[in-house]
């Protein structure tokens, strides 16, 4: 599209598009994903088990890793042992994103 240089419905325009695009851009940057990591706290208010429970399948069923003495738990292998051992009714709605 040429635009002559003082056309100001076509400026007009241009900044109407300019500001929506705008617009968007900060919605998608708002947009985080999902951690891939959690503390054993985030672990354990999102699911419901208690951080002892949660620290115990860290151990047991290898659903975190242990780092600098805390352990990191993974959201997908939690997601996952949840469902194994519960089944899916038993999976909080934080966890189902992914």
């Amino acid at each position: 599209m040429k635009l002559a240089p003082n056309n100001a419905d076509d400026i007009a325009v241009l900044r109407a598009d300019i500001a929506e695009l705008k617009t968007l851009i900060q919605q998608a940057l708002a947009v985080q994903p999902p951690r891939t990591w959690l503390t054993v706290d985030e672990a354990s208010a999102m699911s419901g088990f208690t951080p002892q429970c949660i620290r115990g399948w860290c151990r047991s069923h290898r659903i975190g890793v242990l780092d600098r003495n805390e352990w990191q738990v993974d959201r997908r292998q939690l997601r996952a042992h949840i469902v194994a051992r519960f089944g899916l009714a038993r999976l909080p709605p934080e966890l189902r994103a992914d």
